[in-house]
């Protein structure tokens, strides 16, 4: 099974970034390639690009995301072209925030079920329920959003959300027909669709399009209906990889202090 890994970055991750590819470089042997992508090398990315070609990372740049509205979509649309940047021969592409760390070595197969990438859905409508009734304090909004905006991409009803888990993990050829989808729907290139977005969300859309085109390439599983499951899937990806963040209140990691969960998983960066 040939899988590859994408990090796409900017500037304010690099100091994640810089333990993501620590961890990648500790336990990632058993993967054919590991890329970052940047959207420029002049502003928002200046500094991970450079430091990429320091520490000789391979490191694309998508100048096209430059034309993109926000940097937010930049990086997504990048995401969406994952399959430019890997030959081929490549059977799956992961895709791997800045901000997500590896804690042990692993192969790629850890990560499937009969060999299938593993994508847990979620209702919208119990979704919006549970929601409402954890009335958050921390700044979290309701993803029934990403309801009416995935199916706005896609042209057709979306009942499940696909965001659940990282990391996500996609066949090669789906980028491709997603874009090509897209762009039969809206008849414009997705240069052109894209550079017009406010919201959109990459994994929702490649999620929703293989549940209803490739579901039986993928294992999927009902946040609400297989809790056991779930739990075992989660239990599975945390064993060897752990989501921090910069901002995110319920999972923020300070760098700064020289006691954080990071530093003590993997030790200082050089």
């Amino acid at each position: 099974m040939n899988v590859s890994i994408l990090t796409v970055t900017f500037d304010k991750d690099i100091e994640f970034l810089k333990y993501n590819r620590k961890s990648v470089s500790m336990f990632c042997q058993k993967y054919a390639k590991s890329k970052v992508a940047v959207y420029d090398t002049e502003l928002s990315c200046k500094d991970s690009y450079k430091w990429c070609l320091d520490k000789n990372i391979d490191v694309i740049i998508e100048s096209e995301a430059k034309l993109m509205n926000r940097g937010y979509i930049s990086q997504q649309y990048i995401k969406m072209f994952a399959d430019k940047y890997f030959t081929d021969d490549t059977d799956f592409i992961l895709h791997l925030d800045s901000d997500a760390i590896f804690t042990k070595e692993h192969k790629p197969e850890d990560l499937f079920i009969d060999n299938k990438p593993v994508i847990i859905k979620n209702s919208y409508e119990k979704l919006d329920q549970n929601f409402k009734n954890q009335n958050y304090k921390d700044g979290r909004k309701n993803p029934i959003q990403w309801k009416k905006i995935t199916e706005q991409v896609l042209g057709f009803n979306v009942d499940y959300e696909f965001m659940f888990l990282t990391p996500f993990i996609y066949p090669f050829h789906i980028f491709k027909n997603v874009r090509q989808h897209i762009e039969n729907i809206h008849q414009k290139s997705f240069l052109e669709f894209m550079s017009a977005q406010e919201m959109f969300s990459e994994f929702n859309a490649l999620g929703a399009y293989c549940h209803k085109y490739h579901h039986d390439d993928f294992v999927w599983i009902d946040r609400w209906e297989e809790i056991d499951k779930v739990n075992q899937r989660i239990k599975t990806v945390r064993n060897i990889l752990e989501q921090y963040s910069r901002y995110q209140v319920y999972r923020k990691v300070d760098l700064e202090n020289p006691d954080n969960p990071i530093t003590r998983r993997l030790g200082k960066i050089d």
